[in-house]
């Protein structure tokens, strides 16, 4: 499942660069909750994405975290075990979503379903790094 959500989201950036009107170096994607664990990994495989906007998320933990036990085995642990190759995979792939362009995160610090006072600090140091020009 979590596969074929990032199929759907490479599919989407595919269909607007073929519309015509559509500057495709400007091309951005955003999610939401479990939308922003998809489009973190879209962001950074996907260099035809000049922007990513990742809000109620984003907050890619370590190991034993939300995304490795989470219920959804199909949308979110199974495809974050997935990856287990890369190490520290939050920091791996917010590395590779800097080497296509610009990651911002929003979320409110009282959300407890992503533990954000656990993470708000790792990931306003992610924000902050930007590819220079």
């Amino acid at each position: 499942m979590g596969g074929l959500m990032v199929t759907d989201v490479m599919q989407g950036v595919s269909y607007l660069r073929s519309m015509p009107g559509v500057d495709p170096g400007r091309i951005g994607v955003m999610g939401f909750s479990m939308g922003s664990f998809i489009v973190s990994i879209v962001g950074a495989v996907d260099d035809r994405i000049h922007a990513v906007l990742l809000t109620g998320g984003g907050d890619l933990d370590g190991p034993g975290g939300y995304w490795d036990s989470s219920h959804a085995v199909m949308c979110q642990s199974g495809p974050y075990h997935a990856i287990e190759f890369l190490g520290d995979r939050g920091a791996a792939l917010f590395t590779l979503q800097a080497r296509r362009g610009p990651t911002y995160i929003v979320n409110g610090t009282n959300d407890t379903v992503v533990a954000i006072p656990s993470t708000v600090q790792r990931s306003s140091a992610i924000c902050a790094s930007e590819p220079s020009p």
